[in-house]
């Protein structure tokens, strides 16, 4: 149980755009984000080649604890605003801190994500898999909404074997040079402002 102290000292700081902040938080921010996607390959697609790179993606979702970072979720502002990143700084306070971010985000409909292997389990176990079926977006809306190629996964796809009651919502798109399955969740069209 959190001393009402530790509650007053948590802190949610949001950095939109260019907002000077991200200067004093990038490095931080980036060896968060690499390490926190190093066990699957690194992090893939724009904006993550480095911490200037990094201050490029649209909005910065900082927690924090005793002025000290524990959690940071990142968003594009792509067709509204898309999660494209999460991490912590491996303690189980920065869990519990990603948590309430994520849950918050599935709950309130105020972002959209395409999530699968770690972060995709996260937040199952964060919110349950009736609520994610809930909020996932149908294979043939995301074809149908997509510029790019989409395609369905084979049956005997990792994502699908883990998470079988979501098999008709997965789907691979091409991030880089490299085919990965996705799942979409959220809702669309909301602007970062």
């Amino acid at each position: 149980m959190k001393t009402f102290k530790q509650f007053i000292e948590e802190s949610y700081i949001n950095l939109i755009h260019d907002d000077p902040r991200k200067d004093q938080h990038k490095d931080e921010v980036h060896n968060m984000i690499q390490k926190a996607y190093e066990k699957i390959g690194g992090i893939h697609g724009s904006g993550f080649a480095s911490p200037d790179d990094m201050k490029n993606i649209h909005m910065w979702k900082l927690s924090r604890s005793q002025g000290k970072l524990k959690a940071v979720a990142l968003y594009k502002d792509k067709g509204g605003r898309k999660s494209v990143a999460v991490a912590t700084d491996g303690t189980e306070e920065g869990k519990e801190h990603l948590a309430r971010i994520v849950k918050a985000d599935a709950k309130t409909g105020r972002s959209y994500s395409e999530k699968s292997g770690p972060s995709l389990s996260f937040l199952k176990r964060q919110v349950g898999s009736d609520h994610l079926q809930k909020i996932a977006h149908s294979f043939d809306d995301v074809r149908n909404s997509s510029d790019e190629e989409i395609r369905r996964p084979p049956e005997n796809d990792p994502e699908i074997i883990k998470h079988p009651e979501l098999r008709d919502h997965f789907y691979q798109r091409q991030i880089g040079d490299h085919w990965h399955t996705k799942i979409m969740l959220g809702s669309k069209g909301k602007k970062i402002e």
